[in-house]
């Protein structure tokens, strides 16, 4: 088995995987089910992974991708945002050595710590990485729901967008994007995932009126979809609650694997 960064030849490959280890309902939510999905990741691996905040590895048995691990690097954190096997060769240890190829990079850019998210009915990924180090430090809510507001667009809403150009390039070409809006109250950031949902991350979102009557107007058709730390929202009472994640954080000296890298 060969670990390499991947190449745009193998980015089809990727989607593939992701949608054999993923939850269907969860799939969907993702911007990993946006058409455009293939040209962000194309966008990524065609940078020199020397250069970039994320990088791809492949795991290869006989030039075929057998799974992959994308890594986020932050000044002081390696995330492992997502590793994925393909479905026949699971539990033959070919995710332990994409981890300690993480674990590696994190090594050699000085980092000092090691993240990751995996869904709460995920048991035994959990385990995994509760095993090797990790412990849980956070975790998010996931709620669905209707904007309350149904706003005439000849309403007087005080708000203005921002870099909205922008927004519209990344929605044409990968079909999710960032909506920066301004209101009387703040400023945010919302995400666009393909035509379906407004995605928040902010809770404060929720309790601005004038920002859900700005997006009754912009985006009147999209569900919010909604990211809280807390597993209670009174602010919107008719959301609802459909699954949760766990942030996972380990000392980078700490993780099980360290020791195994050069």
């Amino acid at each position: 088995m060969k670990i390499l960064p991947l190449s745009t030849e193998h980015v089809d490959d990727v989607i593939t995987l992701i949608k054999s280890g993923m939850d269907p309902y969860l799939f969907s939510l993702m911007i990993y089910a946006c058409p455009g999905y293939k040209n962000y990741v194309n966008s990524i691996v065609n940078v020199p992974y020397q250069y970039s905040n994320c990088i791809f590895f492949g795991a290869f048995i006989e030039e075929k991708l057998a799974g992959f691990l994308e890594c986020r690097l932050t000044k002081n954190t390696l995330h492992y945002n997502n590793l994925f096997i393909s479905p026949e060769i699971r539990g033959s240890g070919i995710g332990k050595e994409l981890m300690k190829r993480g674990c590696k990079l994190a090594k050699e850019q000085g980092i000092s710590h090691l993240t990751c998210d995996v869904f709460d009915q995920n048991v035994t990924t959990k385990a995994w990485k509760e095993r090797t180090g990790f412990q849980v430090t956070e975790k998010t809510y996931w709620f669905m729901g209707k904007n309350p507001y149904h706003t005439n667009s000849n309403e007087n809403i005080p708000f203005k967008l921002k870099n909205y150009p922008q927004t519209e390039v990344a929605q044409k070409t990968y079909n999710f994007s960032l909506l920066e809006i301004e209101t009387t109250n703040g400023e945010y950031t919302i995400g666009l995932v393909n035509d379906q949902y407004l995605r928040i991350t902010d809770i404060k979102c929720l309790q601005d009126s004038d920002l859900l009557k700005a997006l009754s107007i912009i985006e009147p058709n999209r569900t919010l979809l909604v990211l809280s730390p807390s597993p209670d929202i009174q602010s919107l009472p008719n959301l609802k609650f459909i699954c949760s994640n766990s942030r996972f954080k380990c000392l980078l000296t700490e993780y099980q694997y360290y020791k195994e890298v050069s």
